[in-house]
């Protein structure tokens, strides 16, 4: 038999991470019980779209497909590089060095 070692999360790291653990455990409770629901709110928050979705998430376990945000219209650039400019634009975004 193997024995299980858990560690305590250095409190740097609990201070520097994007949520605590209450909240963690409420979204994963939420993506459980209504992840049509969970999945709308983290992909408003989180990205900027061209044209919303019709249905969040259409599957058919017995042919093994799924489609998310069906209908649903966004540009990389956008959400890559133009909606940050407003806070990030004067920081460098790429160093590149050759190796010669």
């Amino acid at each position: 038999m193997s024995t299980v070692k858990t560690y305590p999360v250095p409190d740097e790291f609990k201070r520097q991470a994007l949520m605590d653990k209450a909240t963690y455990e409420a979204w994963y409770k939420e993506s459980i019980n209504a992840p049509a629901r969970f999945w709308a709110a983290r992909a408003e928050q989180l990205l900027t779209w061209d044209r919303k979705w019709d249905e969040v998430c259409e599957w058919d376990f017995s042919k093994g497909e799924a489609r998310w945000f069906s209908g649903a219209k966004l540009n990389v650039t956008t959400n890559c590089i133009d909606r940050h400019l407003t806070h990030r634009g004067d920081q460098t975004a790429i160093i590149w060095e050759g190796d010669e």
